[in-house]
């Protein structure tokens, strides 16, 4: 009996975490209007332990994606991050640095106007914000005015 109740336990735990996640992402960002309604999943393996969180953002032909990662999709999310890369060709843009002082890696398709932010808000805690028709600056001024970065590292 008490392995059942700590095994409830354990999954109570992890169960309806990407609800608060999703509470945790802004509804509003700019001039841009959420579509619909947060989705996410909480998963528990033997190996593995996650949760995510997604809300879809739209301004005219302009499209913001944020997600929140934790666990094993955030390590996994997180890996390219910690390389110190700066590579830029015809078609694609790719950098890490500190962006309000936070480990990201931007990666941006030219052609497509499209990319995303992987931000490293603390160990095991991800946020990434895929953008289509938005320039990086565009993205990075987003971030900066509309989502709260400090905010949402403390309520995770």
């Amino acid at each position: 009996m008490k392995k059942f109740i700590v095994f409830f336990l354990s999954i109570s735990v992890l169960f309806g975490y990407y609800e608060k996640m999703c509470e945790i992402i802004p509804d509003k960002i700019d001039a841009f209007k959420k579509e619909g309604r947060c989705e996410g999943m909480d998963i528990k393996t033997n190996e593995i332990s996650s949760s995510q969180a997604v809300k879809y953002f739209v301004k005219d032909d302009k499209n913001l994606k944020i997600h929140l990662l934790t666990g094993t999709f955030a390590m996994e999310a997180s890996a390219p991050v910690m390389m110190n890369m700066q590579m830029e060709t015809n078609d694609v843009i790719i950098e890490t640095a500190l962006f309000e002082g936070y480990k990201t890696m931007m990666t941006y398709q030219k052609p497509d106007k499209s990319g995303n932010f992987i931000i490293i808000l603390k160990p095991s805690y991800v946020m990434v914000v895929e953008f289509e028709n938005i320039t990086p600056g565009e993205v990075k001024k987003i971030i900066k005015n509309y989502i709260d970065l400090k905010k949402i590292e403390k309520e995770l």
